[in-house]
């Protein structure tokens, strides 16, 4: 895939970091303490349960997750990658906008192992950590695929066979139905004003849609119909349903699912550790069905994508060869990544500790049925490029819609001419 030269490779320049000469291991003898950074719920994970695993094998080993806000991890990490100065050994960057991260003389280069797993990784996850130059130099090692959360005593005392939802207009007229009747039930929520994070959530419809902004060369697509016709279902959505119209993180949502009013939550599967933490009383009461499609006839069968990290090694780091080997480690161990599963609800990557997951039964995360209602979708291709700004447009462009400023088929015209004119795309 073309990328263009990005900023951080002209920065590199600057730096005169362009020796391809790769990382060599310690020489010193004695036990060996990787850094690791990461947020959330991997950082528990790596302390509690990868590194106590990736250390019965390598037994001089230890690994050492420390936390750090995503953002500022992000910023952290960049510096010190160009900079070559207090790097850790291995981090967890956002997938989804690690493109100017991927510079092939300063991070590992994972080709020839995503190549010995050709298959085992989704192709779509894959090409988020695709060099301009076409090396892997990191390893997807989990994403947010989307299903369709609810409540499940509350469907079961409205009468509502959820079994019966299998497209996205399946969704709206039983939506409607139900606002009518009960009027001051929330059938959803809806991030209103989007802004920049927000727009990740309508993305997931967009991408199970098979719909994408650009072109595999960087490009707008214009004229972008099939967009204009997602905008058109969330706004109907917006303007004939109940919906709890919310910015990003508004606590208001966990009041009224204690209360339950809220009916359905499309989210990513990250959503069921987020309920654990914040609404642990609703235990058993959540469930999920699959992403609804947006035609029966749908092949291959999308579902979008919120989330998921990448696993990356400084190349010019003390112990790299180890750190890589850690990671790779992290990405396809089974029975760790299983665990890891139910800390985080981060789907792995690795196609068989999915299918592993499915198998067991010796535990179930908080949202139930959600390893079975993911799997039966595919991640829709998508290109985050320059996705950092490309989010905040597309965020502005909704907010317009949903304000009632632009139509559905405005917003999305809208939308194009800032992307073009801002980012020369």
């Amino acid at each position: 895939m073309k990328k263009v030269l990005t900023a951080a490779a002209i920065l590199l320049l600057s730096f005169g970091f362009l020796s391809a000469s790769g990382a060599e291991e310690s020489k010193a003898e004695g036990p060996i303490e990787l850094s690791y950074w990461g947020w959330g719920p991997h950082v528990v994970g790596v302390n509690e349960t990868i590194s106590p695993a990736f250390k019965e094998m390598y037994p001089d080993v230890t690994v050492k997750a420390e936390a750090l806000g995503p953002w500022d991890l992000m910023d952290k990490f960049y510096v010190s990658m160009v900079s070559g100065k207090g790097a850790p050994d291995a981090a967890q960057l956002v997938r989804r906008v690690s493109e100017k991260y991927l510079i092939s003389e300063l991070l590992y280069d994972f080709t020839g192992f995503m190549n010995e797993y050709d298959g085992q990784f989704s192709e779509a996850l894959n090409r988020d950590v695709l060099s301009v130059d076409g090396k892997y130099l990191g390893i997807p090692l989990d994403y947010g695929p989307s299903a369709l959360f609810y409540n499940k005593p509350l469907a079961e005392k409205l009468g509502i066979d959820v079994s019966t939802i299998v497209t996205w207009d399946d969704f709206y007229e039983l939506a409607v139905k139900i606002s009518r009747e009960y009027p001051d039930l929330y059938i959803m929520t809806q991030y209103y004003p989007a802004g920049t994070w927000g727009s990740n959530y309508y993305r997931m419809f967009m991408q199970s849609a098979g719909a994408n902004i650009y072109d595999a060369e960087g490009k707008v697509i214009r004229n972008n119909q099939k967009m204009v016709e997602v905008l058109e279902f969330l706004y109907k959505l917006h303007a004939d349903v109940k919906t709890l119209n919310i910015p990003v993180n508004d606590p208001l949502m966990w009041e009224e699912s204690r209360k339950n009013n809220i009916l359905f939550y499309p989210r990513n599967s990250y959503f069921s550790g987020e309920m654990e933490q914040q609404v642990p009383e609703m235990d058993g009461v959540i469930h999920t069905i699959p992403w609804p499609l947006w035609s029966e006839d749908d092949d291959p069968q999308y579902t979008g994508n919120w989330g998921g990290v990448a696993l990356v090694v400084p190349q010019k780091g003390p112990h790299a060869d180890i750190a890589a080997e850690f990671c790779k480690f992290f990405a396809t161990n089974v029975e760790a990544l299983t665990q890891h599963w139910y800390t985080t609800t981060g789907v792995p990557s690795y196609a068989p500790a999915r299918d592993n997951i499915i198998k067991d039964n010796t535990n179930e995360t908080f949202a139930k049925g959600l390893m079975e209602a993911i799997t039966v979708r595919e991640v829709g291709p998508w290109y985050y490029t320059d996705w950092a700004q490309t989010e905040k447009i597309l965020g502005d462009g909704l907010d317009n819609m949903f304000g009632g400023k632009l139509t559905p088929a405005e917003a999305w015209q809208w939308t194009e001419d800032q992307l073009i004119k801002i980012l020369g795309r």
